[in-house]
């Protein structure tokens, strides 16, 4: 899908929608469920809420990085986990959101380390 699709979509929404879902969530509703890998045990699921999820984002990450970029919009994240894993959905999506960076998202052989060092050059975070 195309970036102008996707904004395309929410013009079709009215304001008074978007903003009844919005008013429903709460802190400590689900935001998302992850799923365990089962290395302790059997695998499980798990509820992470939206305020879990925006409070171990300042907590943990961008927000030390401030002192390094003077516009926190022009910062680079180079997103190489895949994104069912947590702390590509803090990072990479809840984080990026928040402070409006960029994400690049790489292919698969990032996480191995056979394409990342090609990502990091050519995007520079």
């Amino acid at each position: 899908m195309l970036w102008k699709d996707f904004m395309a979509l929410g013009k079709r929404v009215e304001k008074s929608t978007i903003e009844e879902k919005m008013s429903q969530v709460k802190p400590g509703n689900c935001c998302t469920l992850v799923y365990t890998s089962g290395t302790t045990g059997m695998p499980k699921g798990v509820m992470l809420s939206h305020d879990n999820y925006t409070w171990t984002f300042k907590a943990a990450s961008l927000r030390r990085l401030k002192h390094i970029e003077k516009d926190i919009t022009q910062m680079r994240i180079v997103s190489y986990l895949p994104l069912s894993h947590a702390a590509a959905q803090i990072q990479d999506v809840t984080g990026s959101m928040m402070e409006g960076a960029h994400v690049y998202f790489t292919d698969e052989g990032a996480l191995t380390g056979t394409t990342l060092s090609d990502y990091l050059r050519e995007i520079r975070p």
